[in-house]
């Protein structure tokens, strides 16, 4: 299955960093600590997605190199806010440790009436990678750009736009305000969910991202 990323002069991108994060507390030199009992990674996206599959893919390395043992524990939902809030009132003792986007600490925290953590609620480890998000469909479609969407939905069409998150949908609100357009916006949970939206027909554009840089 082939898919289409909407043109330069139409693509909606915005840097996205996949972290690690863990409930505030003293950091000690790797090299000297220990965990006392099993890791708990907290992943803030369902399974199957780029946060996911990353968080996994680390925790097996990890055990592999430290003979840790690490439990992946998928917690979706508010953009990684339903992670971040629970990671928040767990002990720091570094046996809990979240993995979410940047966003799940800037614009969906910000955009919540109740977050239940801010930034400050964390430390951050490290970022894992960097990618770009963008307006993506099915090969085949016809629309190369987003000039091309906004045309079809000015003689009528309503497309069925799927996103991983509030800041998804603001952005189809501010197209649609801009261009006197209306989308039928839906949101899912994790980009899987939207490339298999899109895969099936049941939606016509949706958010992707993909892995542009290496770790920071």
């Amino acid at each position: 299955m082939k898919f289409k990323a909407i043109g330069r002069s139409g693509l909606i991108a915005a840097a996205v960093g996949v972290l690690f994060a863990t409930a505030p507390g003293n950091l000690v030199n790797a090299a000297e600590w220990k965990p006392s009992g099993p890791i708990t990674v907290l992943i803030g996206f369902s399974a199957g997605g780029g946060t996911d599959t990353q968080a996994r893919l680390i925790a097996a390395e990890l055990e592999k190199r430290k003979g840790w043992k690490i439990i992946p524990q998928n917690m979706p939902g508010k953009a990684g806010g339903i992670m971040a809030r629970k990671l928040k009132n767990m002990p720091a003792d570094g046996l809990s440790i979240g993995m979410a986007v940047t966003e799940s600490f800037g614009y969906a925290m910000l955009a919540s009436k109740k977050a239940g953590y801010t930034a400050k609620d964390m430390t951050y480890i490290a970022t894992t990678t960097g990618s770009q998000m963008g307006i993506v469909a099915k090969t085949g479609k016809g629309w190369k750009t987003l000039k091309d969407v906004i045309s079809e939905a000015k003689k009528g069409k309503v497309f069925k736009f799927a996103g991983m998150s509030p800041k998804h949908a603001d952005i189809n609100y501010l197209i649609e305000q801009k261009y006197g357009v209306k989308f039928n916006t839906v949101i899912l949970r994790g980009g899987k969910k939207v490339m298999n939206a899109i895969t099936a027909g049941d939606v016509d554009l949706g958010y992707g991202a993909g892995i542009q840089a290496k770790a920071v």
